[in-house]
């Protein structure tokens, strides 16, 4: 998977907010400086994704598939699908979705990237 990178508080707050879609095999890489819970949702998205999160050592921890773009309430905000992370994560991998189903991905499973 080609990733962009989101290692910025404003790279991490925009994610991908207005992109018209991504390719099969890209996603975002988001990277935070320390371990703690994460929440994130679906602001301005044009397509739905697969959310992983991954602990300090790259292992997934928990995951959502299918997140739909439409989860979130442009009237409404505060009525918005919030994404929890399970535990703690130090990074959070954004791609299409349908992708955790066709790579096999699983809680336990260590993904090898550099940034």
């Amino acid at each position: 998977i080609y990733a962009q990178v989101a290692n910025t508080e404003n790279k991490r707050s925009l994610g991908l907010s207005y992109t018209p879609k991504i390719e099969e095999n890209a996603g975002m890489l988001f990277i935070f400086p320390d371990m703690q819970a994460r929440n994130f949702w679906m602001r301005d998205m044009y397509f739905d994704l697969d959310i992983i999160w991954l602990d300090e050592n790259k292992q997934v921890v928990g995951f959502f598939e299918n997140v739909p773009k439409e989860s979130y309430n442009h009237n409404h905000p505060e009525q918005s699908k919030i994404y929890h992370s399970p535990d703690n994560t130090k990074y959070v991998l954004e791609v299409n979705d349908g992708t955790m189903q066709r790579l096999k991905i699983k809680v336990g499973d260590k993904l090898d990237f550099k940034y």
